[in-house]
């Protein structure tokens, strides 16, 4: 079956090992193993996983909110409080009520619950960190290559431009620290409005 990138969680009823899925302490922190440490944290305006199916990438997880990522010594986390957000009505009065009230049942089915994951890092093949500048308007992500059992799959996530950048590079340094071996070279592309930067890790 493959990783699963996405689950959603009840607070009182949390996985005990923290194998395949994180734990949280109150108020949702992160609990870390012994002698792991958080590098960095921050936020991600969307996610995306998907693993590939008969050559072509199929969509397994995905994520439309703000979503707080950890990166730690060890691996990637992810955790969506509102995961679920209602739908948007438009059209007048009526409209307005609806919209109104799917937003509070969605509050209701969400409480006590996070949408959670994450990627260890003996995991990852490869980094690619990507932004694009349309004018004002930029679109920054990262995403991990990664391979297990069942083959390749990936994870996306949006972020700011101050920091996709920082994330790719901070995500490089604590895989190769992980697995003990040399930080891959930074391979980068700047094309037009686009630029590209990727790290590849040896696999095995």
């Amino acid at each position: 079956m493959g990783h699963n990138l996405l689950t959603i969680q009840k607070f009182s009823d949390q996985p005990k090992d923290g194998g395949e899925y994180p734990n949280f302490s109150d108020g949702w922190q992160l609990k870390l193993a012994d002698g792991e440490r958080i590098v960095w944290q921050g936020t991600a305006s969307a996610l995306r996983g998907s693993r590939m199916e008969h050559n072509s990438w199929k969509t397994t997880a995905a994520l439309n909110a703000r979503t707080t990522v950890f990166i730690t010594d060890k691996r990637l986390v992810y955790i969506c409080r509102k995961y679920k957000q209602g739908a948007m009505w438009f059209g007048g009065p009526l409209a307005i009520v609806l919209t109104l009230g799917g937003k509070g049942i969605a509050v209701l089915q969400r409480q006590g619950k996070a949408a959670v994951g994450q990627v260890r890092f003996d995991a990852p093949h490869g980094i690619l960190a990507k932004g694009i500048k349309l004018g004002p308007v930029t679109s920054n992500e990262v995403t991990l290559v990664c391979v297990d059992d069942s083959g390749m799959f990936q994870l996306k996530l949006d972020l700011s431009n101050r920091d996709y950048e920082i994330v790719a590079a901070t995500l490089a340094q604590q895989i190769a620290t992980y697995r003990g071996v040399a930080l891959p070279k930074a391979e980068s592309k700047h094309e037009s409005r686009t630029t590209l930067i990727g790290y590849t890790f040896p696999r095995g």
